[in-house]
């Protein structure tokens, strides 16, 4: 039985990081053998929205349907490539959103700009509201260039989350790519009990992770003399990540209070490779085996 696609979205402001979240998710999408569907948000509370007659609303919403396809078959040259092209009206996050999940869209990619510049892009400006509400996963790209290849997917854990989706996408990806995972966890206390339940789990990740054929390595960086964000950014350059997978949703429970909040802005915005984020929804974790994965 023939597997179906999978789904991607790409949101398009026309800007030159929504072109680059483009490039990243066709090349995706080759590799993946995934459907791109391209979104492009009016925003119909806009006075210049409003004085345009419903004859003219369908005229511009007909240009930028075209505009659309112009500016995608700048990268895609393959004519046989079909490009699904979604205009809605609405607030921006709220529709992204709700269309991933009305269409099960399996990802969504999009460009996001620097935090210093973060007001001048309207993908820029929401990005984080969207990489914490989305159901799917959601690959933010702020460097100015794609990546061809991924080679080192960098995956970092601590105790609270759930890690059977992350290590799910690490798998996916790495597969994709034949590329190995550096599973990390960074910590700046003493506690010998949390230290032992870490290296506990780092060893059953990396064990489930190469019982599957993928290269895996582990890590548990003790951090004293700086933040646990900018160790983990060092790691990254380090290792000379490609990708990161983080989650964005807090738990019920927990020991840390890490990969939330300014820890995904600081991680989205601090660096320049994709960031796969991901809302933990399952309530299984690497103590039970990550069975069914």
């Amino acid at each position: 039985m023939k597997q179906p696609k999978k789904k991607i979205l790409v949101p398009v402001d026309f800007s030159s990081q929504s072109y680059i979240g483009l490039e990243q998710a066709y090349n995706l999408s080759k590799i993946n053998n995934a459907q791109i569907s391209l979104l492009h948000v009016i925003n119909e509370a806009s006075p210049l929205w409003s004085i345009y007659s419903d004859d003219e609303k369908q005229t511009v919403m007909d240009k930028l349907r075209d505009k659309m396809l112009e500016f995608a078959h700048k990268l895609i040259k393959d004519k046989d490539f079909k490009l699904q092209v979604l205009i809605r009206k609405g607030k921006l996050c709220d529709t992204i959103i709700r269309i991933s999940e009305e269409h099960d869209f399996d990802f969504i990619v999009m460009g996001t700009s620097t935090a210093d510049n973060i007001k001048k892009k309207i993908i820029g400006s929401n990005a984080l509201r969207i990489v914490t509400e989305a159901y799917c996963p959601v690959i933010t790209i702020k460097g100015k260039h794609f990546r061809p290849e991924c080679n080192n997917i960098i995956l970092p854990l601590d105790l609270t989350k759930e890690t059977k989706e992350k290590v799910t996408n690490a798998l996916h990806f790495a597969r994709l790519f034949n590329a190995k995972i550096f599973v990390v966890s960074v910590v700046s206390m003493d506690d010998e009990f949390i230290l032992k339940r870490l290296n506990t789990q780092l060893n059953q990740v990396e064990n489930f992770i190469t019982e599957r054929g993928v290269e895996c390595s582990t890590e548990l960086i003790r951090c004293k003399d700086k933040s646990k964000n900018k160790c983990l950014i060092d790691y990254i350059n380090e290792k000379q990540g490609d990708l990161i997978i983080i989650t964005t949703h807090q738990q019920p429970f927990g020991i840390f209070k890490y990969f939330i909040g300014s820890f995904a802005k600081e991680i989205i915005h601090g660096v320049d490779i994709p960031v796969m984020s991901i809302v933990p929804r399952l309530q299984q974790n690497v103590a039970s085996g990550l069975a069914g994965v």
